[in-house]
């Protein structure tokens, strides 16, 4: 097993988990409403309509559509079944978890003109956590099955471009405070601490190789 890399997974997890939960518990703060109010009025005040139109590809990258288009690209280049596993897995609990929080908070939207259509609740950012819990999978992917340092830099640059870009879209589109996308940042970051504890875990004691094989064996079967 690499103690190492599990331990700063671990890390990773908690540390992640304990930002979320301090966010969770005091968005209605003096601090934090004042951090919303403040990075709000900074973004109102450059108005693009150029701007409206890239970050609104940005979102798009975390919608449903999108995570499944680029799901079906990276597994196309990837083609591992225990890819396509992970990845779906880490989805589906990225929007499960998302909606029952949303459900659970009840925190309104900024009472502002959207920029870009929404409903629901805002705490945390649904678009924010699936980014960074997709994206970021993908990364630790390419770090543990990646060839080339050239092409993994290439593959982290798009994914923490991806990631940013959602995160700020959010915002500049007036339908998540600051809070809300750093929470979302927060627990998709754990999720994938999460998934490469399980990852270190399974590779310690020898049964990854044996999981992935039957996912494999399970796939061309049918």
């Amino acid at each position: 097993m690499k103690l190492k890399s599990l331990s700063k997974s671990m890390i990773g997890l908690i540390a992640n988990l304990i930002i979320f939960i301090y966010f969770a518990f005091n968005f209605n703060g003096q601090y934090i409403q004042k951090l919303d109010a403040t990075v709000i009025s900074f973004l109102r005040a450059i108005p693009n309509s150029l701007l409206v139109g890239i970050f609104s590809v940005f979102t798009n990258f975390a919608s449903f559509y999108g995570i499944v288009i680029i799901f079906t690209v990276t597994l196309l280049l990837y083609r591992r079944k225990d890819y396509a596993v992970y990845n779906v897995l880490i989805a589906v609990l990225a929007f499960y978890l998302s909606h029952n929080l949303n459900e659970h908070f009840i925190r309104v939207r900024p009472d502002l003109m959207q920029l870009a259509p929404e409903v629901g609740y805002s705490f945390p950012s649904t678009h924010v956590l699936v980014a960074t819990a997709f994206y970021g999978l993908i990364m630790l992917y390419v770090h543990y099955h990646g060839k080339g340092i050239i092409k993994k830099l290439f593959v982290y640059l798009i994914c923490i471009t991806i990631i940013i870009g959602v995160a700020i879209s959010r915002i500049y589109l007036r339908v998540h405070f600051c809070s809300d996308v750093i929470a979302g940042l927060a627990l998709g970051a754990a999720l994938v601490s999460f998934f490469a504890i399980i990852r270190n875990l399974a590779f310690g004691i020898n049964i990854r190789s044996r999981f992935s094989a039957e996912i494999n064996d399970m796939f061309d079967s049918h």
